[in-house]
């Protein structure tokens, strides 16, 4: 399979933890679009190994932002240029304030999957994160999609706001609630040069304590394994049949273009990543100039990130599919820094298939490193 991703860069304001390329202005909206649709003519050669396409993926940014009538301008451009199969997986990134009743029934008609950025169902932790919505809003976002015949529904959760495991439990039930098909629930992560970085430097904010976010983690396993709903890589649950197809991609390793500012595109062994600046983009793609820089990954660099990316999954790695991609010395090699970790419980190892328990997923980056060459 293959993917699409589309970033849209424009948000109407700023969220204090986010450090995705973004700009709080429409000025360039228009521009920058033209530049997208005419980036995907320019590129499709970048898939032609790896067709047909199986998922298009609008992200941002705030791609809920923009007129659906751009929506469906960039759908028949890519579905004129490249080989889609017939049902593909077309989702798009929303922000509860963006959907209208109307705007949700004009794009189900084209989006089949759709992920509304909640975060919080507590309006206490939206102005902490520099949310615009309200609790009260993003309630009537889904409810109002559910009206419009949307039946795959995501729902954005943020854990480690706060010490507060009462007010974290019931922004989980309220998810529950409207029972989504699926679930992404992240760690508060306070990243360099955001607002939220600034602000706890300054003391003027708090986050939560490392034992609460331990917590609030286990307490959102066990509540949507109760449910139903498949833990199937570290921060995402679905029910059965429900799993991002798009973002899975990116965990097995599936080719993927991406196109607009700062996106970023891989082929198996080749990664390009598009200048993150409105204007260096845009004048690019008008005069048919590169707007990427592109790195070639060696083997050791593809092996590690095989391991980092298949190990973020209840999955984990098959090691007859390891030693196929990378050959006997690979297999070898990642069998050996295996054993301690088997024998302390870290890695869990079944037949041939090794993969992180549940309960240590929170300690995968460090667990992962240790398979590293």
């Amino acid at each position: 399979m293959s993917g699409i991703y589309i970033h849209i860069p424009f948000c109407r304001s700023k969220c204090a933890y986010c450090n995705f390329f973004s700009v709080v202005s429409s000025k360039e909206q228009i521009k920058t679009l033209e530049a997208i649709a005419k980036e995907l003519t320019q590129r499709s050669a970048f898939l032609q190994d790896f067709f047909p396409v199986e998922t298009i993926y609008f992200g941002g940014g705030t791609p809920s932002g923009i007129d659906e009538e751009w929506i469906f301008k960039i759908l028949d451009v890519i579905f004129q240029n490249y080989s889609v199969v017939d049902n593909p997986e077309i989702a798009l990134e929303a922000n509860p304030d963006d959907l209208s009743p109307k705007y949700l029934v004009n794009i189900s008609n084209r989006i089949n999957r759709l992920s509304i950025g909640v975060q919080s169902f507590h309006n206490g932790d939206l102005h902490f994160l520099g949310r615009r919505h309200t609790a009260e809003k993003a309630k009537t976002a889904i409810s109002d999609a559910r009206k419009a015949g949307f039946n795959n529904i995501s729902i954005d959760l943020i854990y480690g706001v706060s010490d507060s495991i009462e007010i974290w439990e019931d922004n989980i039930q309220t998810a529950l609630s409207f029972a989504p098909e699926h679930i992404s629930a992240y760690s508060l992560t306070v990243e360099e040069r955001t607002l939220l970085d600034q602000n706890l430097k300054q003391g003027k904010q708090i986050i939560a304590s490392e034992d609460f976010v331990e917590q609030q983690y286990e307490l959102l396993i066990n509540a949507l394994n109760r449910s139903g709903y498949e833990h199937y890589e570290i921060s995402n649950f679905a029910k059965p049949g429900f799993h991002s197809k798009h973002n899975s991609g990116y965990w097995n390793g599936a080719p993927y273009l991406g196109v607009g500012p700062a996106a970023h595109s891989f082929n198996g062994t080749i990664r390009r990543w598009n200048v993150a600046h409105i204007r260096q983009y845009c004048e690019g793609i008008a005069n048919g100039i590169s707007v990427f820089e592109t790195e070639e990954l060696s083997d050791r660099e593809c092996y590690n990130e095989y391991v980092m990316l298949h190990l973020r999954t209840a999955n984990g790695i098959d090691e007859t599919d390891l030693k196929a991609k990378f050959g006997k010395k690979y297999r070898e090699f990642f069998l050996q820094q295996a054993v301690p970790l088997i024998k302390s419980g870290q890695i869990l190892r079944e037949k041939t298939t090794f993969r992180i328990p549940e309960t240590l997923f929170l300690l995968s980056d460090h667990i992962i490193a240790e398979l590293f060459i």
